[in-house]
């Protein structure tokens, strides 16, 4: 307070005509009366023109065909590669027996009418190559399957012999 009591009358005099023009600027500003506030603006009142509706050019249209087409394609490609996809994957773990593939999903013991009291039985799951059906089998040996027979089963196989003495072993599937 004591520094603005120093200071000469003209700069005091300067500093109120500032601060009224600050006051008189920023109520400007902000104050809006009333009938000011009610303006509009049609930034076309008054041009009486009339434009033409766009129409691309020919080479535009030929382009757009052609995209069109070529969409239409890419589709087409879209759907056979999922309805290939679409039909059921071979089985993992499995082996194939001629038209079918084999995949032995489990060895246990036997009881009851199945077979003979401590045989082994095996279950296994077979898949036509062609159509993919799938179907679980219960086999002990001796069991035909698509010209082979079940000559062996141990704890972690089975063996299948085909026509020609051909073995094929079949590990129990790890899943």
């Amino acid at each position: 307070m004591k520094a603005w009591q120093q200071l000469p009358t003209s700069v005091k005099l300067i500093a109120a005509v500032l601060v009224i023009i600050c006051v008189i600027d920023f109520s400007q500003r902000v104050y809006v009366a009333n009938e000011a506030s009610a303006r509009e603006f049609d930034p076309m009142a008054g041009v009486d023109i009339e434009f033409e509706s766009a129409q691309p050019s020919a080479a535009v249209k030929s382009w757009l065909q052609r995209r069109s087409k070529e969409a239409e394609k890419r589709q087409q490609e879209e759907q056979e590669t999922q309805a290939n996809e679409a039909k059921v994957a071979l089985l993992d773990g499995g082996v194939n027996l001629g038209d079918m593939r084999v995949r032995v999903r489990g060895v246990y013991t036997a009881t009851g009418n199945a077979a003979p009291n401590g045989a082994r039985v095996a279950l296994i799951d077979t898949q036509q190559i062609e159509n993919r059906q799938i179907e679980i089998i219960e086999i002990s040996e001796g069991f035909k399957l698509n010209g082979y027979t079940v000559s062996k089963i141990s704890v972690n196989s089975v063996t299948f012999t085909g026509g020609e003495d051909e073995a094929v072993t079949i590990p129990v599937f790890d899943y």
